[in-house]
């Protein structure tokens, strides 16, 4: 019996710490939680889907045709900064990634990073 409690006590443990959930659930975001990017979130974009902000007056997160994905993005700053916490401020070039002047869009986030915040916003279709 000890064993069984033991276990239970330790599967609960490492879901809290990874964010997985018991039996390996996926995208179970919790108010208070944080955004864990090694977690995949339940939701209508795909992990890897890049979307963006021209400004911060602008309440819709749009995707750009032909630079939709993070794989795309070759602006290091940038890269680290959506890999690690799903969101950037700044100024990506949409024709190859780069860092990029001011008239290019300005704030960015990826979809694993969007479905997360509709979660626990309890936005969700």
């Amino acid at each position: 019996m000890k064993k069984i409690l033991l276990t239970v006590v330790m599967i609960a443990a490492v879901s809290l710490i990874t964010g997985t959930g018991i039996a390996g659930q996926k995208g179970v975001a919790t108010a208070g939680a944080s955004y864990n990017s090694a977690v995949v979130y339940a939701g209508e974009y795909s992990k890897d889907m890049l979307l963006c902000k021209n400004h911060s007056d602008d309440t819709t997160w749009r995707l750009i045709p032909y630079f939709d994905r993070l794989y795309k993005v070759t602006c290091q700053e940038a890269l680290d900064s959506l890999n690690r916490t799903g969101t950037w401020q700044g100024h990506l070039n949409i024709k190859d990634g780069t860092c990029a002047s001011v008239a290019e869009p300005a704030e960015w986030i990826t979809g694993n990073r969007r479905n997360y915040d509709k979660l626990v916003a309890g936005d969700v279709d």
